[in-house]
């Protein structure tokens, strides 16, 4: 079993790479600190040995009313947790191939939608194709609104000792003035077309100076505000495609270069790591008491 892990995890990483060996030595070097696949083995089993562990002490020490007094106390509060998720179009019994694949396939798709976007296609249908691929929330609105990366601020803020809820946070429409955004999920998709020609001119006008739109949150002087943000070619966002995210800290020593942390922030592994990270956090404050 732990074998069978450590080699699903290697050919996960490898498929963004395929046939590039060098990009693919780098990017382990990176994130793991490793110099080969030999050497990353022996952190994936490290870590494998120590993720079991874990496990084997929640399923023996934790109770599920611990784990969510922690998370309403500490992490979320009266928030709801979302995540975006991409699907997958692979049946369950598909054996790893067609399930790495699909995945391909649906990863491909995803940048494709806002690729398009950035090169012109109608706002209204971007939006529907990205939530065929269940590439937004259930309710695009959460997204287009600004909501979704507010709760990933929110938590952001608080993690870093701001005491703040979601509604002290300033969202800045995308939207024109007057355009309606209430109604069911159906209603407000049947409207987008409305404002296809607005973005259609924004985008054009963006494009003659080389810029690009992108939703972002900014977390300083203890305010946070979210909203579309207009960036050049020199921004570390303006890269930022598909299922990706990227955190860029400004500091007085990450500067004038600031330091951008940025990957795939989509993708039921990505996410299970998450969660798996604040499981992590909970038993460390149930054993030794919150710090």
């Amino acid at each position: 079993e732990e074998e069978s892990s450590i080699n699903s995890q290697i050919e996960n990483i490898k498929s963004y790479y395929k046939d590039d060996e060098a990009t693919y030595l780098s990017t382990i070097k990176s994130y793991f600190g490793v110099n080969s696949e030999d050497e990353l083995r022996k952190v994936l089993s490290l870590e494998y040995k120590r993720n079991k562990a874990v496990k084997d002490y929640i399923e023996k020490n934790l109770t599920d009313a611990e784990i969510n007094k922690y998370y309403e106390e500490n992490i979320y509060g009266d928030i709801k947790a979302s995540h975006i998720l991409i699907s997958i179009d692979a049946k369950e019994d598909a054996s790893d191939d067609e399930k790495e694949k699909a995945k391909e396939k649906a990863l491909k798709k995803a940048k494709k939608v806002i690729k398009e976007l950035d090169e012109g296609k109608k706002f209204s249908e971007a939006v529907k194709e990205a939530k065929e691929l269940r590439y937004t929330e259930p309710d695009p609105r959460d997204d287009l609104k600004g909501t979704d990366v507010a709760r990933k601020a929110l938590i952001i803020a608080r993690e870093s000792g701001m005491e703040i809820e979601l509604e002290d946070i300033k969202m800045e429409s995308i939207f024109p003035a007057g355009f309606n955004l209430e109604g069911t999920v159906e209603e407000f998709m049947a409207r987008l077309p409305e404002v296809d020609k607005y973005f259609e001119d924004k985008i054009a006008a963006l494009k003659k100076e080389n810029k690009v739109i992108r939703m972002g949150a900014s977390i300083k002087d203890g305010k946070v505000t979210v909203g579309i943000l207009e960036v050049g070619e020199d921004d570390p966002l303006y890269p930022v495609r598909g299922g990706e995210n990227a955190f860029v800290f400004h500091t007085a020593r990450y500067t004038p270069i600031p330091l951008t942390v940025r990957g795939y922030g989509a993708g039921a592994g990505v996410t299970a790591a998450g969660v798996f990270g604040d499981i992590l956090r909970t038993v460390s404050w149930n054993t030794f008491g919150a710090r």
